[in-house]
């Protein structure tokens, strides 16, 4: 069973609320949209 990294669900979170924000904003996002899918 693969095991998740400790700080996965905040690390999550900040990349989603600085596309969020980005989008928002109509600034460039700064990850690729394969890493907002994953």
């Amino acid at each position: 069973k693969p095991k998740v990294p400790t700080n996965f669900e905040e690390d999550t979170w900040s990349v989603l609320k600085s596309a969020i924000a980005a989008v928002f904003l109509k600034q460039p996002v700064s990850c690729s949209l394969e890493d907002l899918y994953q």
